[in-house]
């Protein structure tokens, strides 16, 4: 039986937006790599909302979060990439894995107070490699600040692409494409996620 493969904690430090807001990159962070996670602009900023306040009515999320309370949650991860779509997985106490957004996996870790895992294998397809003298803000021309920062997950800055041409190229140099987007969003509604897994 082929073992699984290691994770590696990471930290949400930033949410990027498309000047239209139609998609929105998760950025994560661990020591020397960053890690893009694409996902529909609605996505994010309902992300965003939700860590920084208690929502007023239960979500789907919160169902989510009733089936796993009792069993216990043993580590939160993202553990699969395929053709633009990320996935995520929480592990509870008893050994059962159940399968979910990678936002919604934000949203648990937030709760229960855990921190998030990235596997081996996203890292290696997915992420690359940074450095103290690179300043990803460089590369767009304004940053808007969210009201505060998440109480357990650090949500830095929400950063504006200014323009087409500039996010295509952004795109590019994290080695995604438009057409990786397309695929992601072909089955999606408007509120989905682009670049992430189904609901669980």
């Amino acid at each position: 039986m082929s073992s699984k493969p290691a994770l590696h904690e990471v930290t949400l430090d930033q949410v990027w937006y498309s000047f239209d807001r139609m998609y929105a990159c998760l950025s994560f962070r661990m020591e020397g790599v960053l890690l893009p996670v694409w996902v529909s602009g609605n996505t994010a900023q309902r992300l965003e909302r939700r860590l920084l306040q208690q929502p007023n009515r239960p979500e789907a999320i919160d169902l989510l979060f009733d089936r796993i309370e009792d069993a216990g949650v043993d580590k939160i991860a993202i553990t699969g990439y395929s053709e633009g779509v990320f996935y995520a997985s929480v592990l509870l106490n008893d050994g059962e894995e159940i399968d979910c957004r990678p936002t919604d996996a934000l949203i648990i870790a937030d709760i229960v107070e855990q921190p998030i895992f990235v596997s081996d294998t996203v890292v290696e397809e997915c992420a690359f490699s940074v450095d103290e003298e690179t300043d990803i803000v460089d590369l767009f021309e304004g940053t808007e600040e969210l009201s505060s920062p998440a109480t357990h997950v650090d949500a830095g800055t929400a950063i504006d692409i200014s323009d087409d041409d500039e996010f295509s190229a952004l795109m590019t140099d994290l080695g995604f494409s438009e057409n990786d987007l397309r695929l992601g969003m072909e089955d999606l509604g408007p509120d989905d996620g682009v670049g992430e897994g189904d609901e669980g």
